[in-house]
């Protein structure tokens, strides 16, 4: 008789034993934990980790769903951490500020981080009854200013009487993953699956700076719970998207068929929060003929299309130097803020997507690559030339940036401050490749 073989892990990248492996570590590493006097009995796993991580038990959850657990042993696991975190969270209310300082802030759930998202998803698509939904939205920080937007829209679409806040304020590190979800719902129900299947398409490079890779050893356990808790509450069609590989389909399947018309049928269909949606005010753009930036900061400005936001993100990464000594770091900030091209030298997917996102932030419509064969850097050759053919008649010039790594770089600039571009490249000693075959390459 053989061995049967393991189950697979929702991960498609993942390797079962490593997740085995970093949970055993996990409940290893806080066993009995008793520090700054906390009572193993109300608290048997920490807050918080260290430098403001997620709370351990949370963090297990996610990597138990990413390893592949039934549904029905994360749902098990869910209930019994109402009890931890709420016991926890209680203790931290009574201990006063120092205890929260020492465990890296407010220990609540609030919305703004991913493993609020996905506790949020693991509880409101398992829990069974009205009575724990309460218990989960009890763990909720109650403080308006704590509050995401779109954590608080989907709470309110599955627990009955929950408050929203009046106000939010706009977080930069939550909305790459969060804006277009609530741009989504603030459209017409007819628009919204479109719009989250074309989210969808880029989520992975959304999610890079979260730890995303394609590598077949990684350990990745961030899914698209917020995409999943929106088709959810709001009834709507996830059949272009499903298949993603990181959409958590199985469990929004599980709630379909189990809770949305017992649990749940208070709700009409459709509804999702009863509120009205108002989508996220798009970046500030500067207008790059009156910017009075300079240096690096004007480089960037025309590098990103006069996305404010992301010029001042960019260089609260890098700095200002007056010489850029490592391009591959500048472009690899300035592309986790949505405005570059970098990817590695066989990532002909990557590729494509990010020349894809950077066409449509600029208004040109879609942009789609040659398809393979062939493929890696080949294909990625194939795709910079078609979008800087592509481009050309529509007011932008593609430019390649040389450094010492064999990744691909590139930016879109638009083609009446070409000059001015390649005069500040000169002056930042910021290399750009001569490609004779590429339109729009600096010479």
């Amino acid at each position: 008789m053989t061995d049967s073989l393991p189950a697979p892990t929702r991960d498609p990248q993942g390797e079962r034993h490593r997740y085995d492996q970093e949970i055993a570590s996990l409940v290893d590493r806080w066993k009995g934990f008793d520090r700054k006097g906390l009572p193993r009995e109300v608290y048997p796993t920490p807050l918080a980790q260290a430098n403001n991580r997620p709370p351990a038990f949370i963090q297990e959850l996610m990597l138990r769903h990413a390893r592949g657990d039934s549904i029905e042993a994360l749902g098990a696991e869910v209930v019994r951490s109402l009890a931890v975190l709420g016991a926890a969270f209680a203790y931290a209310d009574r201990s006063g500020s120092q205890l929260r300082q020492d465990h890296g802030g407010a220990p609540r759930l609030a919305g703004e981080r991913r493993d609020s998202i996905a506790y949020a998803a693991l509880a409101l698509f398992t829990l069974e009854t009205a009575d724990q939904l309460s218990e989960w939205a009890g763990l909720v920080d109650a403080r308006p200013d704590r509050r995401a937007c779109l954590f608080n829209l989907l709470a309110k679409s599955f627990v009955p009487g929950y408050r929203m806040a009046g106000q939010y304020k706009p977080d930069r590190f939550q909305a790459p993953w969060s804006d277009p979800v609530l741009r989504a719902l603030a459209l017409a129900p007819e628009e919204r699956a479109a719009a989250l299947a074309a989210h969808m398409k880029n989520w992975c490079r959304i999610l890079r700076p979260w730890g995303w890779q394609p590598q077949p050893d990684g350990l990745f356990f961030h899914f698209a719970y917020e995409v999943a808790l929106a088709v959810c509450a709001y009834d709507i069609d996830d059949s272009e998207f499903a298949a993603h590989p990181y959409y958590p389909r199985d469990l929004v399947q599980w709630y379909r068929t189990r809770l949305r018309h017992t649990r749940d049928a208070w709700r009409p269909t459709g509804v999702g929060a009863g509120v009205d949606v108002k989508a996220p005010p798009p970046p500030a753009r500067a207008d790059l003929a009156k910017s009075k930036r300079k240096g690096i900061a004007r480089w960037l400005e025309l590098a990103a299309d006069g996305d404010a936001d992301a010029v001042d993100a960019t260089i609260e990464a890098v700095g200002r130097p007056r010489k850029v000594e490592d391009s591959g770091e500048l472009l690899s900030a300035l592309y986790e803020n949505g405005h570059a091209i970098h990817a590695d030298i066989k990532d002909d997917d990557t590729l494509e997507v990010t020349a894809g996102e950077l066409a449509a932030a600029r208004g040109m419509g879609e942009f789609d690559g040659p398809p393979g064969p062939p493929f890696g850097p080949a294909r990625c050759e194939a795709v910079l030339a078609a979008l800087a053919a592509w481009v050309a008649p529509r007011g932008y010039r593609l430019f390649r940036i040389a450094n010492d790594s064999d990744d691909w770089n590139a930016v879109l600039v638009r083609t009446d401050h070409a000059d001015e571009f390649l005069a500040l490249s000169d002056g930042l000693r910021i290399r750009l490749e001569a490609d004779e075959g590429v339109t729009g390459m600096a010479s």
